[in-house]
């Protein structure tokens, strides 16, 4: 901030410097440069305020209206006035040719200096308000085509007044017209801060310190037409122009900026950036993250610091030569590679190259993808494949096996081994049907097909329907099942519930060798918790966060042994969620498990 404050300063002292240093000098211009001076002037202006409404369409701040309107008019004003004072054309007007130029030049320096103070006067509207000023811009742009229009009519044919007075201290007083708005607004912008931050007002503050320097210093002391004063002036007027042009140009470049590091700062994937010798300029989040390391701890580190070692990251390191042909018709390369973490952990990475030529020497971009969590789905994916046709090999197997031995008639076994044979065959298509079930509702579910219909229901009535339902096969592993239960009224899909219920239950005894199978039902102020609780085995801790997510098992060797696929919690979650509840589990490994969910009420 300082270094901006200076920077006013010598704006301003500068100017008054030179107006000593050249007092007396004998710079004298003609009309035909006097027309070049405000051609120039005039191509400046209009870019500007055209950038300026381009900014204001983008961004939507009343500054950058005014500013545009103040400037495009400005230009517009400028170019008429490089017509009007020709030789080809000032025999047209009334005024005589110095008062021409003098009032001229005074309509579209006020014109600017009256739009920037008005554009300071809606600021502070706004915040006076607190809510943004609602800008009428068709009554804008109405005065501004009336202002220019009375501007030509009275260069026109309105016989102006006489503007120079070479006796007075100030030769052409009307300047301090435009020079007080443009005090006013310097002050306004000052007051209003943003210079401290914002590098268009910055630029716009150092344009309109130029600009009041030019009319008080140097056109206000202008005795006649063309002389040096009269030149500066002119001069001074196009870098107030060239500083608004700077603010706009840097402002939309750090506005692409910041855009793009936003970008990038927030995509999930890491973007690393480094030089042809490995050297990293730059990284963003996401690969701070991902190797556990500190920006400070990555920036002029070498890339080989965070890849381990294979023929992978050495063609990668070959690409990265600057006389490498590999780039000739390829924009892209793509590795499969494994990252180093601060913690020494190794990691899996899918790394996207691309490189960038600068005149200083190539640029080379990395996408960083970890793909720890894909690896493991594929892996936990293989593996429920695997259980998934084991648990329907199994029973085909026994259907298949025994069926020989039934189809024969003259081989006919004995009714008690037919009997055996056709219970066995029972169980296993059942086991069949239940495994297709899952499969179809995890099916129905991930698809968004499986509707509810929640009805009244007794607590105690679907309890004791699971319990029924599930009592002969606790009765197989001599465990019992205990049931505490408040009376009351539950709404839910009844066959939902219960799948819900008999997967918890037919957990809790699949994995339970002995002790007993407790459920809990009560009513609470947002609806009803169930507990299901046993005396089994356990869930290690580090594996409750993913018990209920797809296609994972707990302990494949512990599934593998009790049968089943691992969808039952899975499918136990969801429909949990789809009645709008939550499910949580606590345990700890070798002393059993708790699972609570709710069914909250229908609102």
């Amino acid at each position: 901030m300082n270094l901006r404050i200076i920077v006013y300063a010598l704006t301003a002292v500068v100017p008054v410097v030179t107006f000593f240093l050249v007092q007396g000098g004998s710079w004298q211009t003609d009309a035909p440069e006097h027309t070049t001076l405000e051609v120039s002037a005039s191509l400046l202006a209009v870019v500007v305020g055209i950038m300026a409404l381009v900014r204001y369409a983008a961004r939507r701040e009343t500054t950058f209206y005014y500013v545009g309107i103040g400037f495009l008019g400005a230009g517009l004003l400028d170019g008429f006035q490089s017509l009007i004072t020709t030789d080809l054309f000032s025999q047209y007007s009334a005024s005589d040719y110095p008062a021409l130029m003098e009032w001229s030049w005074l309509a579209s320096r006020q014109f600017l200096a009256l739009f920037l103070m008005l554009g300071w006067i809606g600021w502070l509207r706004e915040e006076r308000k607190g809510a943004p000023d609602r800008i009428r811009e068709s009554t804008l742009l109405g005065f501004s085509a009336v202002f220019m229009a009375a501007t030509v009519i009275a260069l026109v044919v309105v016989p102006l007044p006489r503007a120079y007075f070479p006796d007075f201290l100030l030769a052409r007083p009307v300047e301090l017209i435009p020079a007080i708005f443009l005090l006013t607004t310097v002050i306004g912008y000052l007051y209003k801060g943003k210079w401290r931050f914002d590098v268009f007002e910055y630029w716009l503050i150092i344009s309109l310190i130029l600009g009041f320097m030019t009319q008080i210093v140097f056109m206000a002391s202008s005795s006649t037409v063309f002389d040096t004063n009269f030149n500066i002036a002119h001069v001074l007027k196009q870098f107030s122009y060239i500083a608004a042009l700077m603010g706009l140009i840097l402002s939309m470049e750090m506005d692409t900026a910041a855009r793009l590091r936003a970008v990038v700062n927030n995509i999930g994937d890491g973007v690393i950036t480094f030089n042809s010798s490995g050297t990293i300029l730059s990284v963003n989040p996401a690969v701070r993250a991902m190797f556990g390391r500190l920006e400070s701890e990555l920036v002029n580190a070498s890339m080989d610091d965070l890849l381990v070692p294979s023929d992978e990251r050495d063609r990668l390191n070959g690409l990265t030569n600057s006389t490498s042909r590999s780039w000739r018709n390829r924009s892209t390369h793509v590795a499969e590679i494994e990252g180093k973490r601060l913690s020494g952990d190794k990691f899996p990475l899918v790394l996207t190259l691309a490189r960038l030529n600068y005149s200083s020497g190539p640029i080379f971009v990395a996408a960083l993808r970890d793909v720890t969590e894909q690896k493991e789905m594929d892996r936990v994916k293989s593996e429920f494949i695997a259980t998934v046709s084991h648990e329907l090999r199994t029973p085909l197997t026994v259907i298949l096996g025994y069926l020989p031995l039934l189809s024969d008639a003259e081989q006919m076994p004995e009714p008690k081994v037919v009997a055996r044979l056709a219970n066995n065959m029972k169980h296993s298509g059942e086991h069949l049907l239940a495994l297709v079930s899952d499969l179809l509702d995890i099916s129905r579910i991930e698809s968004g097909r499986l509707s509810l219909h929640r009805v009244p229901l007794s607590i105690q009535a679907v309890v004791g329907a699971v319990t029924a339902i599930m009592d002969e096969q606790a009765k197989e592993k001599e465990l019992k099942i205990e049931t505490e239960v408040q009376d009351g009224i539950v709404h839910a899909d009844e066959t939902r519930l219960k799948q819900i219920l008999i997967n918890l239950v037919g957990n809790a005894i699949k994995f339970t060798e002995e002790g007993e199978i407790k459920i809990q039902a009560a009513v609470s102020a947002r609806g009803v918790i169930f507990t299901v609780t046993d005396t089994g085995i356990g869930i290690p801790y580090n594996q409750l966060e993913t018990v209920f997510d797809r296609f994972r098992q707990v302990d494949s060797s512990q599934t593998r042994k009790a049968g089943g696929t691992g969808l039952g919690l899975a499918i136990t979650r969801s429909l949990v969620e789809l009645h709008g509840g939550s499910i949580s589990a606590t345990s700890s490994f070798g002393n059993g498990s708790k699972f609570v969910f709710d069914i909250p009420e229908l609102t």
